[in-house]
């Protein structure tokens, strides 16, 4: 049986780690540097206190415990070339280079790659840290709402849509401050994930899911790096799926390997339905969080065995529930910002109808206690989305308190709108 290493410590990873877990495959899923909620899921768990950032540390432990496959889980590991690493020791893992995850770490690397394989897209421009006045007068000069975004990693916060110039004036030099950034055209439509598992030019499809970025209910607020999901998105069907792929994976795959950077690891495609078609917003080189939590419960396929036709770039068929699977991401009160720690979370636990994905908590004794940030999800799976709904929140306003903070509408306002 297999020894597996996921690296990270987020709710993303606690759903891959107990995905693997599940897996007749699989004897231990080590996590590193993981949470001390994941072990309470299931006995295969076990964390490892290595930061995600230490690769070195990491390859060793891999090579110590023998381990069979790693999984890559947030872009900081990738960017600091943790893939590199444990190819060049001969050791298995999912999750692409240094320089193919410049698809999301650098936005402009992204829409270059974009414009060579002929991917729609929002029109752009780039500007230096040297650039200000450059990029003022540029702005003068556009249709508002524009969009800002910073270029590099941002934890999925350096985008901001700006409805005027004035503000515009306002917003360019604090992002140019932390470095390049890129004035983009708004676009309006529909938006969805998209993710498959990408090796060279071979695609596994996946599924689609909706997230919530704001942390108030109607998308009011600021933006964050998640408050919920659901899986799969009715409107995105078996013919918007083939357009997908095949004008937008497929290309972008080709393009890779004719740029000898071939991609290899999980493709996250941000798309939005636009009176003009399919337009890409961005990818990124890695599940999302909370979208995970919400698509892998809906995977029937062993999960190691997928993972291994991906990298041998076998042929599999991916069975997946088709009911509607739903998590709502519960924050500390103050979040995005500086949060308070400490708050007994205890009574958030698994049950037969409810899964909860541990992230930012800690443990005192027996307690688990928030830690700040995003500290769980609670997620299900049912037929009709009204009960699903009920249930989670029904379960949530048992457990909750006014020191913690969840939207209430996840699930709701994502249906297809015509513009």
């Amino acid at each position: 049986m297999a020894n597996v290493l996921v690296i990270g410590s987020g709710g993303r990873e606690h759903a891959l780690a107990y995905q693997f877990a599940l897996s007749q495959q699989v004897n231990k899923v080590f996590v590193a540097p993981g949470n001390p909620g994941m072990p309470l899921s299931h006995p295969k768990i076990h964390c490892v206190d290595i930061p995600v950032n230490e690769i070195a540390s990491l390859c060793q432990f891999a090579q110590e415990e023998a381990v069979d496959l790693s999984f890559v889980g947030p872009e900081a590991a990738l960017a600091a070339g943790v893939v590199d690493l444990f190819r060049a020791e001969g050791l298995q893992i999912v999750g692409p280079s240094r320089q193919a995850s410049q698809l999301e770490t650098s936005k402009e690397f992204a829409k270059k790659i974009m414009e060579a394989a002929g991917i729609p897209t929002a029109k752009y421009q780039v500007f230096e840290q040297d650039q200000l006045d450059r990029a003022i007068s540029y702005a003068k000069k556009l249709d508002y709402p524009i969009v800002i975004k910073e270029d590099g990693l941002a934890a999925g916060k350096g985008v901001q849509i700006v409805s005027d110039f004035q503000t515009a004036q306002e917003v360019i030099p604090s992002s140019l401050a932390k470095g390049k950034i890129l004035l983009e055209e708004f676009l309006e439509g529909n938006e969805f994930s998209y993710f498959a598992l990408v090796n060279h030019q071979q695609v596994i499809p996946l599924t689609s899911a909706c997230d919530y970025k704001r942390d108030q209910d109607e998308d009011q607020g600021v933006n964050t790096g998640g408050m919920g999901a659901f899986s799969p998105v009715n409107w995105v069907d078996s013919k918007m799926e083939t357009v997908i792929l095949e004008d937008i994976v497929a290309p972008l795959a080709e393009e890779m390997c004719r740029q000898g950077i071939p991609y290899t690891g999980v493709l996250y495609v941000g798309g939005m339905v636009t009176r003009e078609g399919i337009k890409v917003i961005e990818f990124n080189a890695r599940f999302g969080d909370p979208e995970t939590q919400v698509i892998l419960p809906r995977i029937q396929t062993d999960f190691y065995d997928l993972c291994m036709a991906h990298l041998h770039q076998e042929p599999i068929e991916v069975e997946f529930d088709a009911r509607m699977s739903l998590g709502v991401v519960i924050a500390s009160q103050n979040y995005p910002y500086e949060s308070a720690k400490g708050l007994d979370v205890s009574d958030f636990k698994s049950s037969d109808l409810i899964q909860v994905y541990y992230a930012g908590v800690s443990q005192e004794g027996e307690r688990l206690l928030s830690d700040g940030g995003r500290i769980l999800l609670v997620q299900s799976m049912a037929e009709n989305s009204e009960l699903l709904r009920q249930r989670i929140y029904d379960y949530i306003d048992q457990r909750s308190n006014p020191q913690l903070k969840y939207r209430k509408d996840i699930g709701l306002n994502r249906e297809r709108r015509e513009y």
